[in-house]
């Protein structure tokens, strides 16, 4: 395996934090956050054989606050966080993991020298 992309998740309702179940945030932390481990730390192995290369898509919204984005956004940073955790602790067996914050945009930059960062693709919107 050369390279991994985890461009999955759950589609999450805009919602105020008061009007989000403990039910519904524990759901959507599953189906993204947890998703994104199960398919992320089985990976490692093979991607240290071949030097690999991981890239999450997450929010760019994670940047910037707006109302009503804690149950869609939290997910996204659970699954940042667990991408940085692996440049931070693969990076010596040559594995590269970053995040490209996705928002309202096309097309994403290329650097083979990046790790560890999130790449916000988004217009500036995050500034």
């Amino acid at each position: 395996m050369d390279a991994l992309v985890y461009a999955a998740g759950p589609p999450i309702p805009m919602r105020y934090t008061s009007a989000v179940s403990p039910e519904l945030y524990a759901g959507q932390m599953t189906a993204d956050a947890v998703a994104a481990f199960n398919l992320l730390q089985p990976a490692i192995e093979p991607l240290r054989a071949s030097r690999g290369n991981i890239v999450s898509l997450v929010s760019a919204a994670m940047t910037r606050f707006a109302t009503a984005t804690s149950s869609p956004v939290a997910p996204k940073a659970a699954v940042e966080q667990v991408t940085k955790a692996i440049a931070a602790e693969e990076g010596k067996n040559g594995v590269r993991a970053n995040c490209v914050g996705v928002g309202v945009i096309e097309g994403s930059p290329r650097a083979s020298y990046v790790t560890g960062q999130t790449v916000n693709v988004d217009g500036g919107y995050s500034v």
